[in-house]
């Protein structure tokens, strides 16, 4: 008897150690699972924010864009003023429209200041237009244009 109690007993403990043992694993898998769902769970909010970041950052080369080419229709639209304001005092001839080209090609806002190539326009034949040379400049940072007679 007394010996089937102690076989009785080691049995439970082994049962119990087993059982014990089957649950420390279960919960370190458990624990591990969770890690990898909280690591993919980061991977994917850092790839949302690097989405948001990339997408500002569009919009804002998009309204970057939009401001240098309402700032160019600004300057040209200013020098032509200037210059009718002129041939309305018999200084020069009267102008149609004037164009600017920024100087290097394109317009870039992240400049502090671009210069500008114009010629406000007082006659056009045949494709060939001419007028007057302007210089003139677009300070994005301050947001002022500035402009004068003659240019390249």
């Amino acid at each position: 008897m007394l010996l089937a109690a102690l076989v009785g007993a080691g049995i439970a403990v082994a049962v119990i150690a087993k059982v014990n043992h089957d649950n420390a694993v279960a919960e370190e898998h458990q624990e591990e699972q969770e890690d990898r769902e909280q690591a993919q769970k980061e991977e994917a909010e850092e790839e949302e924010l690097l989405a948001e970041e990339a997408e500002t950052e569009e919009e804002l080369e998009r309204i970057e864009n939009k401001y240098g080419l309402e700032s160019v229709k600004e300057l040209e639209g200013a020098i032509t003023e200037a210059a009718n304001s002129e041939a309305e005092e018999g200084f020069s001839e009267y102008v149609s429209e004037t164009s600017c080209e920024a100087e290097g090609g394109q317009i870039n806002t992240k400049l502090t200041a671009q210069n500008f190539s114009c010629l406000a326009i007082t006659t056009e034949e045949g494709g060939v237009q001419e007028g007057y040379r302007y210089s003139g400049t677009v300070n994005y940072a301050k947001g002022t244009l500035t402009w004068r007679l003659g240019g390249p």
